[in-house]
């Protein structure tokens, strides 16, 4: 489900005319977060703006000075003025560079948006009901290290033509043969006892699943280390995982190869757990574990 009402530098636009507009900025450069909210508050929201603003100092040279509270309040009255019941949703934010006052048209020095995205199907992460198949692909994206909008272009693409084969989920293979991420999100090897994730240096952006995970599987008694798994290595593992704002889904294949799901479900009930806790909607999730 998506929302006819988007949130504009703090404004809730409602008007087909205003949101009109709005396809200039989607249409330009920009930095992009996922938000799982709960009951209308976002979950890990200042540890996401952190990221957030992190990126758009390193691309754009400057901080852009988000409110966590401000954002939170938003959220809220976006998915409420969109009639989204209680339970998780997604809500997309946007980060823009220098842009046009939608209304005014004259220039200012930043813009974001805040957008419904989807009315999740549980509440909080959780195990995804289904497993996937997966395919390998090779791909790389400019400044990997964010998640932007040319990511999410070159993601999708390369989403599409897997699903063209059969897929349901691409598996990122970039230049130097490391298997590094489950389209845009991370993507979890399980070998014993032992859970493997490319390593950042790879070219992979922080993300909050990123970092729930590994924070979960530690509470398990799961060692997680990096490694910069290849096709072979993932040919060999015992689980495939990856995390979204949903949770946990396992992959059940990848190129002939067939996984089960042990670990990577005992992951996914910890992050349930974990986001079920009232205390992590605005706290940093470093001041949790």
């Amino acid at each position: 489900m998506k929302g006819d009402s988007l949130s504009f530098n703090g404004m809730l636009l409602r008007q087909p005319k205003q949101l009109s507009n709005i396809d200039m900025l989607l249409g330009s450069n920009f930095i992009y977060a996922r938000i799982h909210a709960i009951d209308y508050k976002g979950l890990f929201l200042r540890d996401i703006i952190e990221i957030c603003e992190w990126s758009y100092r390193v691309l754009y040279g400057v901080s852009f000075g988000l409110d966590v509270r401000s954002i939170s309040e938003e959220i809220e009255e976006l998915l409420i003025e969109n009639n989204y019941p209680m339970g998780s949703a997604v809500v997309m934010l946007y980060l823009f560079p220098n842009r046009i006052d939608v209304n005014t048209r004259k220039p200012i020095d930043k813009s974001y948006i805040l957008s419904c995205r989807e009315q999740l199907l549980y509440t909080g992460f959780t195990n995804w009901h289904i497993g996937v198949v997966a395919d390998i692909l090779p791909y790389d994206i400019p400044f990997a290290y964010h998640q932007t909008s040319a990511s999410l272009t070159a993601h999708k693409y390369a989403e599409d033509y897997v699903q063209r084969r059969g897929a349901h989920i691409v598996l990122r293979e970039n230049v130097n043969n490391v298997v590094v991420s489950a389209s845009e999100y991370p993507l979890f090897g399980v070998v014993g006892r032992e859970v493997r994730i490319a390593p950042m240096s790879c070219g992979i952006p922080d993300s909050i699943e990123r970092v729930v995970t590994i924070n979960a599987a530690y509470r398990l008694g799961i060692n997680v280390i990096e490694y910069p798994h290849t096709k072979d290595d993932i040919a060999n593992y015992d689980e495939l995982f990856y995390v979204t704002p949903q949770g946990v889904t396992s992959i059940i294949e990848c190129e002939g190869k067939v996984y089960p799901n042990i670990i990577g479900r005992k992951v996914g009930d910890e992050l349930h757990r974990i986001s079920l806790t009232p205390s992590n909607q605005l706290n940093n999730t470093t001041n949790l574990f």
